[in-house]
């Protein structure tokens, strides 16, 4: 589910610095309260309020995937400020692996790495779990998935679908069922693998098939 896609560090760079900073601050004063034995609540909330500006200005640079992986470890803290989660050495411990995951991230970005956020996706579950008493489960691929939309599909080849509402579910079912086929196929790399990707093909081209608006295809 994760695009290759090209991103200009451009506007990052000019921002880095400031993330950096904020990331670097928001980490000592949650390492500092977490040490205190949650003494001095003004660290907590400092420690909170420097990784909220870190996760404005990636919002800025349009970085959405790691954008949602900040907002899960602000909604985390947000948890623990509010009592709904114990802030325990192993949560403050996961704080800070966030912090270092995201940065480390962004430091690959700037040396030429694709913009994959799904590569941020253990660590989301991780967050994920924390807050909902150890269930990832809960946490979905999708939630780091942002697709370029901006190019205009090509013309389509064949008139839509429509599907009454008691077919669509077996019908989008169906297709999924064929694209996971093909793409155990084209896995396993064997003969079948363009069979495998053929299938992946036509059940992606099927369901585009039923999307009226441009931005859904």
């Amino acid at each position: 589910m994760n695009a290759r896609t090209q991103f200009d560090a451009g506007p990052l760079s000019w921002v880095k610095g400031e993330i950096d900073q904020a990331m670097r601050a928001g980490a000592d004063a949650l390492r500092e309260f977490a040490a205190g034995g949650a003494i001095d609540v003004a660290k907590f909330h400092a420690g909170v309020a420097h990784l909220h500006q870190a996760n404005g200005a990636l919002a800025i640079v349009g970085l959405d995937g790691v954008t949602r992986v900040a907002e899960e470890l602000e909604g985390l803290l947000a948890d623990i400020g509010k009592g709904v989660v114990a802030g325990e050495p192993a949560v403050f411990a996961l704080c800070a692996r966030v912090i270092t995951a995201i940065t480390g991230y962004l430091e690959q970005l700037m040396s030429g790495a694709a913009n994959q956020p799904l590569r941020l996706f253990p660590i989301y579950s991780e967050l994920v779990a924390a807050r909902n008493g150890g269930d990832a489960q809960k946490a979905d691929q999708a939630d780091l998935y942002f697709p370029d939309l901006s190019p205009r599909p090509p013309r389509r080849e064949r008139m839509p679908v429509t599907l009454h509402s008691e077919e669509a579910p077996r019908y989008f079912r169906d297709q999924r069922t064929r694209y996971q086929r093909g793409f155990l196929k084209w896995l396993k790399n064997d003969a079948s693998g363009n069979e495998g990707a053929q299938d992946m093909f036509e059940a992606v081209r099927a369901i585009e098939q039923t999307q009226g608006l441009t931005s859904q295809r």
